[in-house]
């Protein structure tokens, strides 16, 4: 079994608190892990309403799969949600 963990830090525009930032943050979650069933959580910038971080854990048989999950994933945050990944990495166990 292998396990992925992935970190982004996504970029907001046009947000003018942490009130609105966090209910980005808690719709991009739940969405996420209704669709994909992941372990996920906002994991850094909690307290910058520009930028936040979000670590997500998945399990899978093939390493494969987990890449080209990884990839999906932040095509989808950016092209679904409108959002701007600025950094993303990730490692396999």
């Amino acid at each position: 079994m292998k396990i992925l963990e992935a970190v982004y830090q996504i970029e907001l525009i046009n947000i003018h608190s942490l009130k609105e930032k966090r209910s980005i943050v808690k719709k991009l979650i739940n969405d996420l892990r209704k669709k994909y069933n992941i372990s996920i959580s906002e994991s850094g910038f909690n307290d910058n309403k520009r930028i936040f971080e979000i670590t997500i854990i998945t399990l899978s048989q093939d390493k494969n799969f987990l890449l080209n999950f990884f990839e999906k994933l932040e095509e989808e945050i950016e092209y679904k949600y409108g959002l701007r990944v600025i950094f993303s990495d990730f490692r396999i166990i």
